[in-house]
């Protein structure tokens, strides 16, 4: 968050996109007050790839408190902010590649007073609210139109994030009070919509005696990753939990990560790859450095794959939170600490198999198929064989 003093009023960063020529559009609002936040404006900046500052447009958008928002991208790059309604609901906003307003619409339908989460896929907007008043998930969809069209109220606890799949479902991950284990209080539960807004499915996740909060969720390559904090019965302490399903809601792995039992471990952020790796950033972790503060407060950064914990690198900050991280073309991450907007950047390997040499193919077999090629996470081998027989094939990650 950057905060600048101009003329009794302050400006806060809430949400940052690139576009497909590396420029970066911040989201963010402008308030007066330091104890109590009167918002009175949206603010969105444009820099080009180098950093200079191309455009400032504000949006007059009145809030009592800090205003919570996302915004996307599409590919013509036009910028669609999403925040909370000025009395109910939600407000989206449209602005196209020069900062024109297309649209600025709301719908106050699913009657929330908060704002968490946002998804552009194709020619949906979906949105979610945080919580509602007894135990209420608030969601709405827009076209990019800007019509809306549809909305949803149903009982849970806090629509965390959402999700949109190629054929343009809607998942909102949230929580749910689980009645029939008391001793299990909070699960994790995903509620699945079409496009239209009829509800599909609903998922819960049970991880034993233990209050489970997701609190953010990435869709890749048909797998959706969720994370959050878990606290066990009996333990003053928070783990975080990871696993991840498929698209008709089957858990295909999870982990429990619990790096020591005296402290808390809480996650902020994961990204995948369509290799199946997924990178979290989070708090927690060992104190094997020796400078001030609380282990609970490390800086800590972990790789899963197939739901294997590969490696955790704890830095040695302190407060330092790992907030979010993305993922390069080159195999890196970036991760952002919270702290100073501290940066670290990781290199990591990219495990897929690139190419098939049928030259090394031994003379028993007449014929091999390897497709697709290349691949990114399942290879199919083909075997023509002139007689029946054991075959033994090595796959080497190159």
């Amino acid at each position: 968050m950057l905060k600048i003093l101009l003329a009794g009023k302050y400006q806060m960063a809430r949400w940052v996109n690139t576009d497909n020529s590396n420029n970066i559009y911040v989201t963010g609002f402008k308030y007066s007050g330091t104890s109590t936040i009167y918002t009175d404006t949206i603010i969105v900046l444009k820099y080009n790839a180098s950093g200079t500052l191309q455009r400032k447009r504000n949006i007059s958008h009145s809030w009592l408190g800090g205003l919570p928002m996302r915004s996307e991208l599409d590919n013509s790059g036009n910028l669609y902010i999403g925040t909370v309604g000025l009395s109910l609901g939600f407000t989206l906003i449209k602005l196209d590649s020069s900062g024109n307003t297309i649209f600025n619409v709301a719908n106050a339908s699913a009657n929330n007073t908060s704002f968490a989460s946002m998804r552009l896929k194709n020619n949906l907007v979906l949105m979610t609210s945080f919580a509602g008043n007894g135990g209420f998930v608030r969601a709405c969809v827009f076209d990019t139109s800007g019509t809306f069209l549809w909305s949803t109220l149903f009982p849970s606890w806090g629509g965390m994030d959402v999700e949109i799949d190629d054929s343009l479902n809607c998942y909102i991950l949230t929580r749910n009070l689980n009645q029939v284990s008391p001793s299990s209080n909070y699960d994790v539960e995903i509620f699945k919509f079409d496009s239209s807004g009829t509800l599909l499915n609903q998922y819960n996740y049970d991880f034993g005696n233990s209050n489970d909060f997701a609190n953010r969720m990435t869709l890749v390559n048909g797998k959706i990753t969720i994370i959050g904090p878990s606290i066990q019965a009996g333990n003053a302490y928070m783990d975080w939990i990871i696993f991840q399903i498929d698209l008709n809601g089957n858990k295909l792995w999870d982990a429990r990560y619990d790096y020591t039992t005296s402290n808390d471990e809480k996650p902020s952020w994961v990204s995948a790859r369509s290799n199946g790796d997924v990178y979290v950033s989070g708090q927690g972790g060992p104190d094997t450095i020796s400078v001030t503060g609380s282990h609970y407060l490390r800086y800590v950064t972990a790789k899963y794959r197939n739901g294997v914990l590969q490696w955790v690198d704890a830095n040695p900050y302190r407060g330092y939170i790992g907030v979010a991280n993305v993922l390069d073309k080159n195999c890196g991450l970036y991760v952002l600490g919270e702290t100073a907007m501290t940066a670290i950047h990781y290199m990591d390997s990219c495990a897929i198999v690139s190419s098939i040499q049928e030259s090394n193919i031994t003379a028993e077999i007449d014929l091999i198929i390897a497709y697709p090629n290349p691949f990114s996470s399942t290879l199919t081998l083909e075997l023509k064989l002139s007689t029946a027989q054991n075959v033994s094939i090595l796959v080497t990650d190159v």
